[in-house]
């Protein structure tokens, strides 16, 4: 069964608009609704004409005689374009620091509490480590607002604990850029999922410390 339609061309389930038939095939209908039957008749509906023009039948029938390449032509054209390597190679460099800022700055969890490692956070903790002396404590805020007392041991503790989990991010995204930088064709770029290979890095990343520790 073949319908053309005001927009489209309908092939069995498989439509096509009609501006690819007119500017790919030069097919042109004036019809605007046109049926054609396995027998080949021609019915016209919502239409001033009464009956298909010879021009017209003649491009039913090249449809017809010609629609299995008129369809894989068309879903051809429809293609997306393989993207461009040097630009999904940014756009991947990009997310894994992206990746990278967005674990960067989660809260962090001192003593069974969770802190703040924001960018002000982490400026006033290392304010603190370098005025507070002795037993002098400053009240702190965790992450659900209550208050601690804090000296310049427990916010040094705090610091380390940011800069370790900051060295295991910077060595991961190092890692995963190179991955990246490395890569040699579009599909090999497509195939890093930035999340999954951050999650894989990471394990290895606490795997070969756990070794290393072992060692000393």
């Amino acid at each position: 069964m073949l319908r053309i339609t005001k927009e489209k061309l309908y092939l069995g389930e498989i439509y096509i608009p009609r501006e690819f038939l007119e500017k790919n095939l030069k097919l042109k209908f004036e019809a605007d609704f046109v049926c054609v039957d396995e027998e080949k008749s021609f019915r016209i509906h919502n239409s001033n004409q009464s009956s298909l023009s010879k021009q017209e039948e003649k491009n039913v029938k090249f449809l017809l005689k010609n629609k299995d390449k008129i369809i894989s032509d068309y879903q051809e054209s429809i293609k997306k374009p393989e993207p461009d390597f040097e630009q999904l190679k940014s756009q991947k460099l990009s997310e894994a620091e992206n990746y990278r800022k967005h674990l960067q700055f989660q809260p962090i969890k001192y003593k069974s509490t969770t802190f703040s490692t924001s960018e002000m956070a982490r400026q006033n903790i290392m304010t603190s480590v370098l005025l507070l002396t002795g037993s002098t404590k400053k009240y702190w805020r965790d992450s659900e607002n209550n208050s601690h007392e804090f000296n310049a041991k427990n916010f040094k503790e705090i610091a380390a604990l940011i800069s370790e989990r900051d060295t295991k991010l910077y060595s991961i995204e190092t890692e995963i850029k190179d991955t990246i930088t490395k890569s040699k064709t579009v599909n090999s770029l497509i195939s890093i999922k930035i999340a999954e290979f951050w999650t894989k890095s990471e394990r290895n990343y606490r795997q070969s410390k756990n070794h290393s520790e072992i060692s000393h």
